[in-house]
């Protein structure tokens, strides 16, 4: 069965957070009169992580956070070292007319993996925080996904920062170009 619980502000978010063990999180939205933000997060170690290694980009506000118990989870550590982020945008190319797909096609190759997704409904762009796999296959496959869909990447450094060594950009404003809708 789904609960749903509000939070005033971020603060609060993350201190329950850090105590919630064995859920799986259904939805998260920001409600704010300005902007509402839809997150996709099933973990609630990522959306912490997110918050506590992001400030600022997961704004203050009131939060209402749906979820369920999961009997099948198995509360493992995540390693924080080892998350990934990514940029990806669906806009309509000036000049010709074209349209990317980035976001939905950047959505279906991230599917399998654990994944918080944060969309600003304001804008088209769409963030992406994703557990860096420990399989060297599955992490080529994911290298190669994002540089191919992702219009900026980075994996974790160790600095705690986005720097020249560890963000890239990718093709993700060409990636799924179509005709004018």
């Amino acid at each position: 069965m789904e609960k749903k619980i509000e939070f005033t502000a971020l603060s609060n978010l993350k201190s329950w957070l850090i105590s919630a063990t064995g859920i799986c999180i259904t939805s998260v939205a920001l409600m704010q009169d300005i902007e509402t933000i839809e997150m996709s997060v099933v973990s609630p170690k990522i959306f912490y992580y997110a918050i506590e290694h992001m400030p600022g980009f997961i704004p203050d506000g009131r939060y209402i956070v749906s979820y369920k118990d999961d009997l099948y989870s198995e509360d493992k550590e995540l390693d924080y070292s080892k998350m990934v982020f990514a940029l990806a945008v669906s806009v309509t190319l000036r000049k010709s007319g074209l349209d990317t797909e980035g976001v939905e096609q950047l959505d279906n190759a991230l599917a399998d993996y654990e994944i918080m997704r944060i969309n600003n409904k304001e804008s088209n762009i769409v963030s992406y925080w994703v557990v860096e796999p420990a399989n060297p296959t599955e992490l080529q496959l994911l290298t190669s996904t994002l540089e191919k869909l992702a219009v900026l990447y980075a994996f974790n450094d160790g600095t705690g920062t986005f720097n020249l060594s560890n963000t890239k950009f990718g093709n993700g404003v060409y990636a799924g170009l179509t005709k004018p809708r």
